[in-house]
């Protein structure tokens, strides 16, 4: 990136100490002991006090672009969109074809943020941030072209940088290729890349839409699959919109379909939110029993490629809660995969294993070893599985011994129906 130049230099909008820091920046890098860069460091003024130049925040959380977008009075940057369309794809417009997102955003880079926001303010004139109570914003380049607007408050101790991608989210409350898409739309950029995530967010309907009509369809031509999984097609439900609410790029498939990945205590969480109370284990149960049907797959860490598993690693970092991910594809909900899902309700269910009662000691015998790697991973893996099972039931039958009061629950092996 270049530098952006000369940025938030209205003196009359700047407090004593603002003006004396970015006077001591000047004469710095008029000496050429500086790099000329906004980060966080501390310059010696004329007045031998120290000052830090601020370092401006790329990227925000969704809480944080929920609540711009909510103090967003009226949201005057989409009211000009709707009212300039024709103006903005006249003069800001490209009408071009490219194959991938990736040149397709360095293309959107280079839009003029002031003929793009509708602003009637000078490259780099301060304005009030009308995106950010109370602060100060600008709009600027740097030397490769590429524009951001800046937003920070009046003590400079708090910034933001954002990109015209970033806009797109917090003015109109959309994910990032959400925003990326409407961005392409108005500026006339067709991505051939895009088509793929258009068939996935057409699988991932499909599938809400058979899963919803479930009484009638299911029911009707897989009859067995319906009985065997019909308390909880909830989860099923809302493994789809996990997936279609993380659709990325092709580049970040595995065999050409979406992956996702989530933990089990935070599906718990959204179940919650809608009102169904399953707590994580319950749900990494069924998960289990989905995937043993073929209507969910895991992806394992050997069939991960280097870069989701890293992209996942950074995301988790950033969250608020920081537990245990697996990675998954859904695939389409077709009748090749309803008659295979189907035959092996079939057989679970001739075998006496109820839903919920899917592990890595039945399943292999059942459904064969093909499906047990697939649910439970490789010989590792599942061999770390039953060894965690066997100290579990170790546990318990220690403590059933050590008890003078036994009660009936102790009669009753709790890991019969263990989720591994």
């Amino acid at each position: 990136m270049g530098r952006y130049k000369e940025l938030f230099v209205d003196y009359k909008t700047m407090t004593s100490d603002e003006i004396a820091a970015h006077q001591a920046l000047l004469v710095a890098n008029s000496r050429g002991s500086g790099t000329g860069q906004l980060d966080t460091t501390t310059q010696k003024t004329g007045r031998k006090e120290n000052h830090k130049i601020l370092k401006y925040k790329k990227g925000f959380s969704p809480e944080e672009r929920e609540m711009w977008r909510g103090g967003l009075k009226n949201n005057r940057f989409v009211t000009f969109h709707s009212t300039h369309a024709n103006v903005i794809k006249y003069q800001l417009s490209y009408d071009e074809t490219v194959r991938t997102y990736s040149f397709a955003r360095e293309m959107v880079k280079k839009v003029n943020l002031r003929l793009f926001l509708g602003l009637d303010v000078r490259r780099g004139k301060n304005f009030d941030c009308p995106i950010i109570a109370g602060n100060i914003a600008s709009v600027n380049y740097d030397r490769d072209g590429n524009w951001k607007y800046f937003s920070r408050n009046k003590e400079n101790t708090e910034g933001y940088a954002f990109d015209i991608i970033d806009l797109m989210q917090i003015l109109y409350g959309l994910t990032y290729y959400e925003a990326f898409d409407k961005l392409c739309n108005m500026l006339l950029i067709t991505v051939q890349e895009a088509e793929w995530r258009h068939s996935q967010k057409r699988k991932y309907a499909n599938n809400i839409a058979v899963i919803q009509r479930a009484d009638s369809t299911l029911a009707t031509s897989y009859t067995d699959l319906h009985r065997f999984i019909k308390r909880h097609l909830y989860l099923l439900d809302e493994m789809n919109r996990i997936g279609l609410a993380n659709i990325v790029t092709e580049d970040e498939s595995v065999e050409g379909e979406s992956v996702f990945f989530s933990s089990t205590r935070h599906i718990a969480e959204r179940l919650a939110a809608r009102g169904i109370s399953k707590d994580h284990t319950m749900v990494d149960r069924l998960l289990n029993m989905f995937a043993s049907l073929g209507l969910i797959k895991k992806v394992h860490a050997e069939q991960l490629p280097d870069h989701l598993e890293s992209r996942a690693t950074e995301q988790i970092t950033n969250e608020k809660y920081h537990y245990h991910v697996n990675f998954y594809v859904i695939p389409p909900m077709t009748s090749e995969v309803l008659i295979e899902a189907n035959r092996r309700a079939i057989l679970l269910k001739k075998a006496g294993i109820k839903a919920t009662g899917i592990n890595v000691d039945n399943v292999g015998k059942i459904l064969g070893y093909e499906v047990l790697k697939a649910v439970y991973g490789n010989d590792d893996r599942r061999s770390i599985i039953r060894g965690i099972k066997h100290i579990r039931r170790e546990n318990w039958l220690d403590r059933k011994t050590q008890r003078h009061d036994v009660d009936e629950s102790f009669d009753h092996d709790p890991f019969e129906d263990d989720p591994f």
